[in-house]
């Protein structure tokens, strides 16, 4: 997990993008320094599971909340982030769609964003018809939503 500080691609590429011996030196200073000053943080979703009060819970983000969802491993730590999906009213189904990383059509948009990631752009379409939306995720994936609800998908290769 990071708090937003961004890993610079010069620190992770190298020189010609291969790692020389000092690169890796400062990677590992770099990461060191990191974890030392809690910029960076090891805990897997079942470690957030077994430290988060729950009122840090009821805020978590949701893009926060479907990866601890996907993550958790433990049933029961499982279950506190799959409760916290449902108190927001995700249904059982679309819950069991964000473990599987699966989504189908009609489903809700915050939903299929669970699933498969949240979109790096939205194109919107109003009309008489009504709201269009060509959801672009990254790795080339469009999610297509009419009316706030899945209608299609296109993934390419």
């Amino acid at each position: 997990l990071t708090r937003g500080i961004p890993v610079y691609p010069m620190l992770l590429r190298g020189k010609r993008g291969v790692f020389s011996m000092t690169d890796v030196k400062w990677l590992n200073i770099f990461i060191t320094l990191s974890l030392a000053v809690g910029l960076i943080s090891c805990a897997t979703p079942d470690d957030i599971a077994e430290q988060i009060s729950e009122e840090d819970l009821m805020s978590m983000p949701y893009a926060q909340l479907c990866r601890n969802t996907q993550g958790a491993v433990n049933y029961t730590n499982r279950q506190k982030f799959t409760g916290e999906l449902e108190r927001r009213n995700f249904t059982k189904q679309e819950v069991n769609h964000v473990i599987a990383r699966s989504i189908k059509r009609g489903m809700r948009k915050l939903a299929a964003y669970c699933s498969w990631g949240f979109p790096s752009r939205e194109n919107v379409s109003t009309g008489s018809w009504g709201v269009s939306t060509q959801a672009v995720l990254y790795g080339g994936t469009y999610l297509y939503f009419e009316d706030g609800f899945l209608s299609s998908w296109q993934t390419t290769k």
